[in-house]
């Protein structure tokens, strides 16, 4: 009877197994949800954190930074136009869930499709959102309870007070970009959120192989058998790419 009962609260507080790909089973996340961002039309919400906020700046944003052995740091990439979501997984009562340490940041990937979780209420999402960008017409009783520093344009000028912080744009597409630019992209998210629809969410050609994304975090991490496998079925952007950041392995092939 105790085994039992015992083996049922284990499950009900330890369901969040994170794996290390070579380490196996590193922690286990308690009594804790994780959250995942992204476009709620064409993305897999595979990437979860325990940090909501963090969520929320790749679903605003998205994850794609400058390469720095290919493009400058302060090279423009367009953040993703997205119609913007939030998913949220609750412990489940039920069942251990394994997720896969990332190797890029603090977060972890849902390899097996393990997550399933619940969408963000909408209009708590827009008001989130809206709490962060600049207000001109605050009254002053609720300008004293506003944040405390100020937003600036592109001269460092005063621009309005916000009623909250904004949420830090660290590690994604919006950490290149200024203030000002943030708010705007902020602004159509909120009517790309009240439209339910989304813009540009595919990175443009020509920055696809200059910055880092999942896409080039694999092409980076192939193994030589896997890319000497896949090298004829690579389109020449690939193949640049894995020239520039993996010359070892052109030198490689070339000896074969």
């Amino acid at each position: 009877m105790n085994d039992a009962f015992d083996r049922a609260w284990e499950l009900i507080k330890a369901p969040f197994d994170i794996n290390h790909p070579n380490d196996g089973k590193i922690k286990t996340i308690e009594r804790a949800p994780l959250y995942s961002g992204g476009d709620r039309i064409h993305d897999d919400f595979n990437y979860w954190t325990e940090n909501k906020d963090e969520a929320l700046a790749y679903a605003l944003y998205g994850s794609a930074v400058p390469n720095v052995e290919i493009s400058d740091l302060d090279e423009d990439i367009p953040m993703r136009e997205t119609y913007p979501a939030i998913k949220v997984m609750e412990n489940p009562p039920d069942e251990y869930v394994n997720l896969m340490q990332d190797p890029q940041s603090q977060g972890y990937m849902d390899e097996f499709d393990e997550m399933g979780g619940e969408f963000m209420d909408e209009d708590e999402l827009y008001a989130w959102i809206a709490s962060m960008l600049p207000d001109y017409d605050l009254p002053p009783n609720e300008e004293k309870a506003a944040w405390k520093q100020w937003s600036y344009n592109d001269e460092g000028d005063e621009v309005a007070p916000r009623m909250v912080q904004p949420i830090s744009p660290l590690g994604t597409t919006g950490w290149h970009h200024s203030d000002v630019a943030r708010d705007e992209h902020m602004a159509g998210a909120l009517n790309r959120l009240r439209d339910q629809m989304s813009g540009r969410i595919a990175l443009p050609d020509d920055v696809l192989y200059r910055v880092d994304t999942a896409h080039t975090d694999n092409l980076r991490h192939m193994t030589f058998d896997e890319l000497l496998m896949n090298w004829d079925s690579l389109d020449e952007g690939e193949k640049d790419f894995i020239s520039i950041t993996r010359p070892h392995f052109i030198h490689s092939m070339r000896r074969l």
